[in-house]
């Protein structure tokens, strides 16, 4: 028998295969070798049974899977119904105690009905049990949305009363209004979460493919979080490396949104005084037309020292509706939808996102983007012979810089500090 499942089945079914073979040559006439499979009309299965348990399938060739319509790994292990006549080519014939061969044939429609009522109940059961997930999560999201959503309405009211109050004090309304427009961006990024992933229920989320600025979309990121991190005390590094292309093809908007999503997070899972790293650059990717140098994969990377997440929590990162359950998380404002939404975008832009983190010592994103150049006619930039000294104390970005001026043909040189610059000057141009 080349079909015997794994255990704890085997080792009977090992012990019992001569009587298997016996059996077979008793109702049949014929050897098991030759009579398994051979003939298309009939299937061979091997069933458990005993007083106190039900039927239950053990082995089943090719024929006895094709009658069935299910395949041998659904149907091993599977419940099987009780053997009648009127789909058995032969009464069954008992192995030992426990173990009974049955013969079907091609007139098995009641085990074939059955077997099928078996898999639809399984398939049910499985639909169920994530529909009643589902539920769960959408009612602690609409408790948790319920409160959050509420925050910013209260402080709206709150600073429109106050502001109407003291409607003479133009000092005291600025600063209402500034609180107001505080809230009701916040507001406005919930209901813009609720409806992406409304959209994307629905399967109307759709992306657009417009010409945009590379240099332009990191700016515009730039202006959204540097203020969320300089609020939280956090510095935020934000590394440029090798640009090859900075006029791309794509849908500018939700890469903006993906890069918001991932810095933003890592600035709220971040305590106070933390410590963010983004960095961002490109590299030639395959052209699936065979063109060499026309598509070009962006590398995004945010690295933070901040809470962390369980592993546990990670296998469910991606899933909505889903936070972190602890008292610290509980505490940060967010609706569960911003990785979710995140992660159809990348699929939908056929990208990669890879996180890895620990819990207590931070976490770090992963993105690639395949994007395609843009056909922008472009004039060849003639610079001066200029010779550049960059300073700054992060030797990366030091590096990185001196790596972009060379790109365009200017000869670049680096240091980390002011002293040794004045140095390299002096010995440039013989300076005493």
């Amino acid at each position: 028998v080349d079909k015997i499942p794994p255990e704890p089945y085997n080792e009977n079914i090992k012990k019992k295969e001569t009587n298997f073979q016996r059996a077979m040559k008793r109702s049949t006439g014929m050897e098991t070798e030759k009579k398994v499979g051979a003939d298309a009309q009939k299937g061979y299965l091997i069933v458990e049974s005993g007083p106190d348990r039900p039927f239950r399938i053990l082995y089943a060739d090719q024929a006895a899977c094709d009658l069935i319509g299910i395949s041998a790994e659904e149907l091993l292990g599977t419940a099987a119904p009780k053997p009648s006549p009127s789909y058995l080519d032969s009464a069954p014939v008992a192995l030992d105690e426990e173990h009974t061969l049955w013969i079907l044939n091609s007139r098995d429609s009641r085990l074939r009905s059955e077997a099928e009522l078996i898999r639809m109940n399984q398939q049910l059961e499985e639909s169920l049990s994530a529909a009643e997930a589902a539920n769960q999560a959408k009612s602690v999201f609409l408790s948790n949305m319920s409160h959050d959503i509420r925050t910013p309405m209260n402080a709206i009211a709150g600073m429109t009363s106050i502001a109407l109050s003291h409607i003479d004090e133009k000092a005291r309304v600025q600063d209402c209004l500034r609180k107001i427009q505080t809230a009701s961006s916040h507001l406005m990024s919930l209901v813009n979460d609720v409806l992406d992933i409304s959209r994307i229920d629905s399967g109307r989320m759709s992306l657009n493919d417009e010409l945009f600025s590379l240099a332009d979309l990191i700016h515009d990121v730039a202006v959204i979080v540097r203020p969320q991190a300089a609020q939280k005390g956090h510095v935020l590094r934000l590394d440029i490396g090798l640009i090859r292309e900075e006029n791309l093809c794509g849908d500018s908007l939700r890469l903006r949104q993906i890069l918001v999503n991932i810095i933003g997070n890592a600035i709220k899972y971040t305590p106070d005084q933390g410590e963010i790293l983004v960095s961002i650059s490109q590299y030639a990717a395959p052209d699936p037309a065979g063109e060499k140098g026309e598509r070009l994969w962006l590398d995004f990377v945010c690295q933070d020292n901040g809470l962390g997440m369980s592993q546990e929590f990670l296998s469910r990162i991606f899933l909505p509706f889903e936070r972190a359950n602890n008292a610290t998380m509980s505490k940060i404002e967010g609706t569960g939808l911003g990785m979710t939404i995140t992660k159809y975008i990348i699929d939908a832009m056929e990208g990669t996102i890879d996180v890895k983190s620990e819990l207590g010592k931070g976490t770090e994103f992963h993105v690639l983007l395949d994007l395609e150049k843009a056909a922008v006619q472009e004039m060849d930039m003639v610079l001066p012979q200029w010779k550049m000294l960059v300073v700054d104390d992060d030797e990366d970005m030091c590096r990185s810089t001196v790596s972009s001026l060379k790109e365009i043909g200017i000869d670049a040189e680096w240091s980390l500090d002011g002293e040794s610059a004045v140095k390299m000057v002096e010995k440039r141009y013989g300076l005493h």
